[in-house]
């Protein structure tokens, strides 16, 4: 990370947030979560990611990003953001 002309105390709030994403795993949780209840659903599903190397830490690590492209699989369901919108989930109508 370039920290020419960053404030000290940015850099360690910088820090500070890394390393609780590090050690909390909370992305990685919500997405295990939603990877399990989409697993026995017949109606939607999620695009699969292959786990990647993870260039800051050095290592591969599974995916855990912070949304998720959800499909319809119905063919009745032509408005996948209508359907999830009538039923309280917020999302972003995509192709």
């Amino acid at each position: 990370m370039n920290v020419m002309g960053m404030p000290r105390e940015t850099q360690l709030r910088a820090w500070k947030l890394l390393n609780v994403v590090k050690e909390d795993g909370t992305m990685r949780s919500r997405w295990e979560e939603l990877n399990k209840a989409l697993l026995s659903a017949k109606r939607f599903s999620i695009r699969e990611i292959p786990p990647m190397l993870c260039t800051f830490f050095g290592t591969s690590r599974g995916p855990s990003p912070a949304y998720a492209w959800l499909r319809c699989n119905w063919k009745e369901d032509e408005d996948c953001y209508g359907v999830l919108n009538s039923a309280g989930i917020i999302g972003r109508d995509g192709e």
